[in-house]
């Protein structure tokens, strides 16, 4: 079904981690990302999604995390980064 193998990360509790970082791509992409408290607990957090309108920044989007979540890099997003900050250690599958 999914043409790449999932990418599992672990997000330490308190700290931002990169989950998506593209540089000079322009083709749209989109990602499906599941999030699972490593002691069972709700997820809770932000994420924030930075990207250009081809070469020039748009503001930051951020929100709250969900237990699954799915990002969208449009067509001239040339630069695409997505990091969370979770409050508790996470376990993350990105397809």
């Amino acid at each position: 079904m999914w043409p790449f193998d999932p990418k599992q990360v672990r997000c330490p509790a308190g700290e931002w981690t990169t989950l998506i970082d593209n540089a000079f791509v322009q083709m749209p992409r989109e990602w499906e990302i599941a999030f699972e408290a490593e002691d069972g607990v709700p997820i809770e957090g932000e994420y924030e999604v930075s990207k250009t309108a081809w070469i020039f920044p748009t503001k930051p989007e951020r929100g709250q995390l969900q237990p699954r979540m799915a990002f969208e890099r449009g067509w001239f997003n040339t630069f695409y980064k997505l990091r969370v900050r979770p409050t508790r250690a996470v376990a993350v599958t990105i397809r």
